[in-house]
């Protein structure tokens, strides 16, 4: 199986990641990632819906995971169901200095992408 990170986890910086709701569908092989990540040292939080919600939306929940960080600034996809709270929270405990909006992303992301998927940013350091 193939694909992209973005889709499943996220560096939040140090040693801290935050991993999408892989967990909530597919609970042994988000285990199998936990326990990899874990043994190099990184600190796992899995954002889940399941026992949170009446219903989970697995066909849009899964791309929260998947926002755009430009310095400290997030959007981040929003569907209008229960879980967009939910993964807003997740999203502003491991990034507390962020400053976090929601857009909405319910098309695209029944295409299979969300925010990261479009635009790739990468981060260029100043140069002194």
């Amino acid at each position: 199986m193939y694909g992209h990170s973005d889709g499943f986890i996220k560096w939040c910086g140090d040693n801290r990641i935050l991993m999408g709701n892989h967990g909530d569908c597919n609970p042994d092989k988000a285990a199998s990632i936990r326990r990899i990540l874990e043994r190099y040292g990184f600190e796992v939080t899995e954002m889940r819906f399941k026992g949170k919600v009446d219903k989970p939306c697995y066909e849009l929940n899964w791309a929260y995971i998947n926002f755009l960080q430009v310095g400290k600034n997030i959007i981040m996809p929003k569907f209008d169901i229960p879980e967009d709270a939910i993964a807003q929270q997740y999203i502003q405990t491991a990034f507390p200095d962020c400053n976090i909006r929601q857009i909405e992303m319910k098309e695209i992301a029944k295409e299979g992408g969300a925010l990261h998927c479009l635009s790739w940013n990468v981060y260029l350091p100043k140069h002194e």
